[in-house]
């Protein structure tokens, strides 16, 4: 993708791979039946394949469409091919009115200018929002250490009711296993954003995932729904734990072993 015609018709006169120097982009159109997300580690994957794309050029910035899903993927992620700002074209279209006011965002991000470098330090609006949005990734990591705090009283009550803990030394047992408890899911999560563990849609995890759990609680929790007096979410937590400690060869999931999962420490679960 070019700036302007006169940048791209200064481009076609030049034969080597200084020609992409000229270029602001770089786009791959789908067929709409086309999946955007894949297993396979090449062409055969969109996203594998934009990424490719974007190392050969040695452009920053890609935009993948199967003319419904809109994605922007940068070589500045730390996880090339599973970061990505994601735009679905036909709910905006089709939706409610409040819906097409996020067509404002698909204009500003997809638009020639949000690629296009300005001013002194040559900057793009892409730039500056990923810069914008590394800073605000460090003040939420921030935020997490604090709130973790709160979290382990809350998972520590939750214990608490069932044990009933009355001495001391069962408190402090009880605190203990809450930690524990805590810092799987963050190791979980953390995995899961960083692609250790495949979180894409058609993936074979993804239905165990931890992600889709917690946005299945967000949306009941939005949508005022109510939940069920039984530990089901807790059973399916404690389900994955042990599926990541041993493995599961048939979705190809790579146990941590037990000496991760410590087993004096697993007292509630």
């Amino acid at each position: 993708l070019f700036s302007s015609k006169d940048e791209k018709s200064k481009a076609t006169k030049i034969k080597d791979s200084a020609f992409f120097d000229r270029a602001s982009a770089v786009a791959d159109a789908k067929a709409m039946k086309i999946y955007l997300d894949g297993i396979a580690e090449d062409n055969t994957n969109p996203s594998y394949q934009i990424i490719s794309y974007l190392d050969s050029t040695g452009k920053k910035w890609g935009i993948l469409t199967n003319g419904l899903y809109w994605r922007i993927y940068s070589t500045r992620a730390k996880s090339r091919q599973r970061a990505y700002y994601e735009v679905n074209l036909e709910t905006i279209l089709n939706g409610a009115k409040n819906q097409r006011e996020r067509f404002k965002y698909f204009y500003n991000f997809f638009r020639k200018e949000a690629f296009v470098g300005e001013g002194p330090t040559s900057q793009s609006f892409l730039d500056l929002v990923f810069s914008e949005g590394e800073s605000y990734a460090m003040e939420i990591e921030t935020e997490l250490k604090e709130r973790a705090f709160g979290v382990v009283e809350k998972i520590a009550q939750g214990f608490a009711s069932e044990s009933s803990p009355s001495s001391d030394d069962e408190l402090a047992k009880t605190y203990e296993s809450s930690l524990f408890f805590l810092f799987r899911l963050m190791f979980t999560l953390n995995c899961e954003a960083k692609s250790l563990l495949p979180v894409s849609k058609t993936s074979d995890y993804y239905r165990h995932s931890l992600r889709k759990l917690c946005n299945e609680i967000k949306e009941d929790k939005e949508l005022n729904k109510k939940w069920s007096s039984q530990p089901t979410s807790y059973d399916q937590i404690v389900n994955l734990l042990n599926m990541l400690r041993k493995g599961d060869a048939e979705i190809k999931i790579h146990g941590f072993g037990d000496e991760f999962f410590d087993a004096d420490k697993r007292r509630y679960f």
